[in-house]
């Protein structure tokens, strides 16, 4: 949740709204978050630096 990869949000009355805003020296990088999960394994191989930044900027972005 800190990693901003899953928002926790709510939708009412056709609004958008999110409910937990990590503080900004609260957040952690979506590359810790990963790591923990056997399933982004594969993005951690050598070579594929590139991928984590390109990930982290998606999600800083939205």
């Amino acid at each position: 949740m800190q990693s901003c990869y899953w928002p926790l949000y709510e939708v009412e009355n056709g609004k958008y709204k999110i409910n937990c805003k990590p503080k900004g020296d609260k957040k952690t990088p979506v590359a810790d978050w990963m790591k923990k999960q056997g399933r982004f394994a594969h993005l951690f191989k050598p070579g594929n630096e590139a991928l984590h930044e390109d990930i982290q900027a998606h999600i800083d972005r939205k």
